[in-house]
């Protein structure tokens, strides 16, 4: 029987062969051997100068079968004996060639959107940010009480409540020196005096220690809409309760509807600095971290896996001109895109105006409330678990994944306001890749013929139908699942 021996360099998990004719020996099978793992005897006695120990490698024709040289041993003069192993990569490495297989991981083919936990993530990180201003911090300095107005929930004369009107109460809106002039009108002994209420008997004082004017102004807030922005006609002669405030200036709060909207967008979406050349994954978490801080909002968590194909950040504003609240909606892509969370604060700051005496008027009606609290925040959420699974070092997207989250933002204060709308980006360093023996996330069913040369493989089912022993075939199929070179 004969053999080719062959001096050739390959890595074992390597479906490379060697060329050529090699070196040809009329080789006596040991007895008690195997096919697959055969033991054969050369007797070198007709070779001049006969180098027997530099063979590795070897091809039996008649087995078809590529061998691994395992051992060699000398027995007696130039007798020598080559213990041999199957190279089941190489043997079968044709077969192996017009296989469809689904790869997990590939060296020269990838999915960048794919998680690859092969690498561990380092403490060290950089970051980024991207800053706008907000309506209600337009100059970036401090918040301006000027820049503002003031809405007003009064209780009007019967029968002139009817533009403006919400249940049994009126808002307007006010500019800070028509509110003052307001307030400097009711705080005038004489108004009491002036109107429907008579106090035949009562010092203008007691008076007021008895029916507060101000109690007719069931709520005061600062609004952060300039006061000419307000879409109504301007109105002179205000009437409260049985007064009218002659001088005072003023527009009724529109009605269709009582709110307004606003955008803050985040444009160009900082990037992880490794993604251009690792893969998109790395701008989901673990490796990038991201959050709004939107005051009065709070601290918004984003979901990374829609920020990393996002090209901007949209969050919308609804703010409502009655109760000063505001609702959040942060959307990715566009104004239309996927809703990151909806959270819901006070915006508007309420201003107390009524003395310290008792208001006798909401006591005795019912009337709940006064000008002096503050419109409490609501607070929803859910926070669910991570879903981790995978093969070969590949972890679902899931995991990466955040709930729809809300915060509760602000209680109602010009401190809430301060401060721009900040995207903060926190990009953590990754290990160093070793592409060529570990490959990257394929996940994907491939030709093999198309791979070329030298391309590390792994596939998820290595089951390959061969010519072979039920151990060869175990054993290939450990080898393509384990990882293998396709040569």
């Amino acid at each position: 029987m004969k053999i080719r021996f062959y001096n050739y360099v390959k890595r074992e998990n390597s479906t490379g062969v060697p060329r050529g004719e090699g070196h040809e020996y009329e080789v006596t099978l040991k007895s008690d051997t195997s096919v697959v793992h055969p033991t054969v005897i050369i007797d070198f006695a007709d070779q001049e100068d006969p180098e027997p120990h530099i063979f590795n490698y070897a091809y039996i024709p008649e087995f078809k079968r590529y061998y691994f040289v395992g051992d060699i041993k000398a027995l007696r003069g130039v007798i020598w004996e080559y213990s041999l192993k199957c190279d089941i990569l190489g043997t079968y490495r044709d077969t192996i060639g017009v296989q469809y297989l689904y790869l997990l991981r590939c060296s020269r083919e990838f999915d960048g959107d794919i998680v690859d936990t092969y690498y561990p993530v380092k403490t060290s990180y950089t970051s980024a940010w991207r800053g706008q201003y907000t309506p209600w911090f337009p100059s970036g300095t401090q918040v301006n009480i000027d820049d503002g107005c003031f809405i007003l929930g009064i209780v009007s004369m019967p029968g002139l409540i009817t533009d403006s009107t919400f249940g049994s109460i009126k808002y307007i809106a006010l500019s800070r020196s028509e509110l003052t002039k307001l307030v400097n009108y009711l705080l005038d002994a004489n108004t009491l005096l002036n109107g429907t209420i008579t106090m035949d008997g009562v010092s203008n004082e007691a008076a007021k220690a008895i029916i507060d004017p101000l109690q007719f102004i069931k709520s005061c807030q600062w609004c952060p809409v300039h006061y000419s922005d307000i879409g109504t006609l301007e109105q002179q002669g205000l009437s409260i309760w049985s007064w009218v405030a002659s001088g005072v200036m003023y527009k009724n709060m529109p009605s269709d509807p009582p709110y307004l909207h606003w955008d803050i967008d985040f444009n160009d979406i900082p990037r992880h600095p490794l993604s251009a050349q690792r893969g998109n994954y790395l701008n989901t978490e673990p490796y990038t971290k991201m959050n709004l801080i939107i005051p009065p909002f709070g601290v918004i968590d984003l979901d990374t896996t829609l920020t990393a194909k996002a090209y901007k950040l949209v969050a919308k504003v609804t703010y409502d001109l009655i109760t000063g609240l505001g609702i959040l909606e942060v959307h990715y892509d566009n104004a239309d895109g996927p809703v990151g969370c909806r959270i819901q604060s006070q915006i508007g700051v309420p201003i107390q105006l009524t003395q310290v005496y008792n208001d006798y008027i909401s006591a005795a009606s019912g009337v709940a409330g006064g000008a002096i609290g503050a419109i409490g925040s609501l607070l929803t959420g859910n926070i669910g678990g991570a879903i981790m699974g995978g093969i070969g070092a590949i972890t679902s997207a899931t995991q990466a994944m955040k709930p729809i989250q809300s915060s509760v933002g602000g209680s109602g204060g010009f401190s809430d306001l301060d401060g721009w709308a900040v995207l903060h980006c926190v990009f953590y360093d990754i290990a160093d890749e070793d592409r060529a023996h570990v490959g990257r996330p394929l996940c994907a069913e491939v030709n093999m013929s198309t791979m070329a040369t030298g391309t590390y493989c792994l596939a998820m089912e290595g089951d390959v139908p061969i010519n072979g022993t039920a151990g060869e075939q175990a054993q290939l199929k450990a080898y393509l699942e384990g990882g293998f070179y396709y040569e």
